[in-house]
């Protein structure tokens, strides 16, 4: 996962390169970037886990109408 962050932000400054901004934007904009995918992957994460665990207490406890 932080493999991919650091991929994409290393292609983002190639890409940002070129432009004549200066460079405290053009990190802020790599920065909020490599935060964004980061929360994302840390949403598919949860979304995981959280079926998972409905998953294990379905198992553990049965549904409503076994109990």
């Amino acid at each position: 996962m932080y493999l991919l962050i650091f991929q994409t932000r290393k292609i983002l400054r190639n890409i940002l390169a070129d432009n004549e901004q200066p460079n405290s934007i053009k990190q802020e904009i790599l920065d909020k970037i490599a935060a964004l995918i980061a929360a994302a992957f840390g949403l598919v994460a949860a979304l995981a886990w959280n079926d998972a665990i409905k998953l294990l207490f379905k198992e553990l406890f049965g549904t409503q109408e076994q109990v």
